[in-house]
């Protein structure tokens, strides 16, 4: 499989993730707005699990499937010493 197959690949599963955890933590706030737990504690509740789900959308929001530079730009023979 080419890599540009991979990456595409890589891409979409993460883009699906991505929905599904929005989908997920939007259920879940729609339970916490029928907890019967008082407001401070439905206003901690709500803020952890804010926390929790722009932590992972954040580090799936990364993009892990662009190309990796593998080679150091093209030098000239001097060096930074013997100019």
């Amino acid at each position: 499989m080419s890599r540009e197959k991979q990456r595409q690949i890589v891409k979409t599963y993460r883009e699906k993730i991505i929905q599904e955890i929005e989908e997920l933590y939007a259920s879940s706030f729609d339970q916490l707005s029928h907890l019967d737990i008082g407001d401070s504690y439905l206003a901690k509740l709500t803020q952890l699990v804010l926390t929790s789900k722009e932590a992972a959308l954040k580090t799936l929001r990364r993009t892990i499937e662009d190309p990796i530079i593998t080679k150091a730009p093209h030098q000239n023979n001097q060096s930074i010493n013997n100019p």
